[in-house]
């Protein structure tokens, strides 16, 4: 089995005193530009592993010095670290070359999007100076910029380079550079994203989630594409099914802004072309989970997804994307698991977007009496037309009305964050949140547990979710163990029903 070596990188000096560094990272780079050498120092010490020096030239920050400061920083990192990035564009000069021996050199290059021959130009130079290691990242600000250093980094076929694209588009490219070929993947010891050093995943999560250093074969790529999906559980759950079933497959972050999914087709032949993969299918959440349907057409698209105008699985059958949804099951299967009743209840739907619509029509499919609830008066108005619904503004809603609340917008991700009161909730009332934490429950749960009633949690929704999905995306039943790590094992998962 190959293995690549995880970088820790230190961007701040966060380490508590006798905390221990993260266990997956087999390396420390530690970025002189933002803490200094000192700090950098003290950190080497307590690191007891190889450990890497980078003086990135960063308007602003303390390292980016007149010249001879910054030869002379990098003359007295050779002295002690095991390897030193030089800046291809600053640091090749004569004094910097002759105190850093080719053994000990990792020449970096950091820009913005380039194509793939603009980067293989700036191989060819960079080649022509002996190092241990080579680095080359540009910014990404789509997925699709994170296309030329994969292909470069497939072509050239090295053991000594490290290609990817930095920024949150272009997250998914430090994974599978390491399935590519990557030596070194760069990741951070906390989950706090940084903007000096953006699209970073945490060390913690490059393990658990994509089973790194250990590299398993990969021929085909699922992912998951919107705005909200760096930190999303959706990953853990898919790799972990790959894992235990043997399939050669890995599932990614694909970081969005747009409602426009036009790039879509282009970027799976790409994936096939440039890089030998296979990408024939997505999980889409917002902002694509409308516009996936639009971009599909009646004539690919699942009754729900098309009556509902939203889906959230893209998948690709004969040269053709077909649209999903797995909301109603996704909904369905947690409610029947925690024996609640629908049938004749008077039901809330809180949020009429992409998750709340087929939620809502799989309510009324169940017999309940169903009201949508909506901040934005046009968009609950055009749910309510589109669905056959009535309709309330969130400012006129009170729980006391309701026997089932099905809440289903992005709040509550944050501390503390509850949408609306819960004071004159029913007896035998029932909320669930289709929102969920990756580190605890929601406040909103919390708050309904305290109240004695029944909450059905986001996790629970997630691990039904990814139920549908796998199977559709893959043909095969996720396995249960999958979902040890967010369905509780004393609790019984509901059976997936192919449909």
């Amino acid at each position: 089995m190959r293995r690549c070596q995880v970088v820790a990188t230190f961007l701040t000096p966060t380490l508590p005193p006798g905390a221990p560094f993260p266990e997956a990272a087999g390396w420390i780079a530690l970025r002189a530009d933002l803490l200094g050498d000192a700090a950098c120092a003290r950190l080497q010490r307590r690191a007891r592993r190889p450990c890497l020096y980078s003086l990135r030239s960063t308007p602003g920050c303390p390292g980016d010095e007149d010249d001879a400061t910054r030869t002379a920083r990098l003359v007295r990192a050779a002295k002690t670290y095991d390897l030193v990035e030089l800046d291809v564009l600053r640091d090749l000069r004569p004094a910097v070359l002759a105190a850093v021996p080719p053994e000990q050199r990792m020449l970096a290059w950091y820009g913005a999007a380039a194509s793939a021959t603009a980067l293989e130009q700036r191989w060819a130079g960079m080649a022509a100076v002996p190092a241990a290691c080579y680095k080359i990242v540009p910014h990404a600000l789509h997925p699709t910029d994170g296309l030329a250093p994969l292909a470069l980094l497939r072509r050239l076929n090295r053991t000594d380079l490290v290609a990817y694209a930095e920024g949150e588009a272009g997250a998914w490219t430090r994974v599978l550079a390491a399935y590519l070929g990557s030596p070194f993947v760069f990741g951070t010891p906390s989950n706090d994203p940084s903007p000096h050093d953006p699209g970073a995943l945490c060390v913690s999560q490059l393990h658990t989630h994509y089973g790194l250093p250990e590299l398993q074969p990969v021929t085909t790529v699922f992912g998951i594409a919107g705005t909200s999906v760096l930190h999303s559980l959706a990953p853990l759950l898919h790799n972990e099914g790959y894992r235990v079933l043997g399939l050669k497959a890995r599932y990614l972050p694909f970081k969005t802004t747009s409602e426009d999914l036009s790039w879509l087709p282009a970027f799976a032949g790409h994936f096939q072309d440039r890089l030998g993969l296979d990408l024939p299918g997505l999980t889409v959440v917002s902002p694509h989970k409308q516009a996936v349907v639009r971009a599909a057409g009646r004539a690919t698209s699942s009754d729900l997804s098309w009556s509902t105008q939203a889906a959230n699985n893209i998948v690709r059958r004969n040269g053709q994307w077909h649209t999903h949804t797995d909301g109603a099951s996704s909904l369905m299967e947690p409610i029947r698991a925690h024996q609640i009743p629908v049938a004749g209840r008077r039901a809330a739907v809180v949020g009429c977007g992409g998750a709340g619509r087929p939620a809502a029509v799989a309510l009324a499919s169940a017999g309940a009496h169903v009201t949508l609830v909506n901040r934005s008066l046009d968009r609950g108005q055009w749910a309510a037309a589109l669905l056959g619904l009535p309709f309330l503004p969130l400012t006129t809603f009170a729980v006391d009305d309701f026997d089932l609340i099905v809440h289903a917008t992005p709040v509550g991700k944050r501390d503390g964050e509850v949408l609306f009161p819960l004071d004159g909730l029913r007896e035998g009332a029932a909320v669930v949140d289709l929102v969920y934490r990756a580190a605890s429950q929601t406040a909103l749960v919390e708050q309904v547990r305290a109240k004695g009633r029944e909450a059905v949690t986001g996790r629970e929704i997630l691990a039904a979710s990814v139920r549908r999905q796998f199977h559709l995306l893959t043909g095969k039943d996720l396995p249960a163990s999958a979902l040890r790590s967010v369905v509780p094992v004393e609790q019984p998962a509901a059976v997936h029903q192919p449909s």
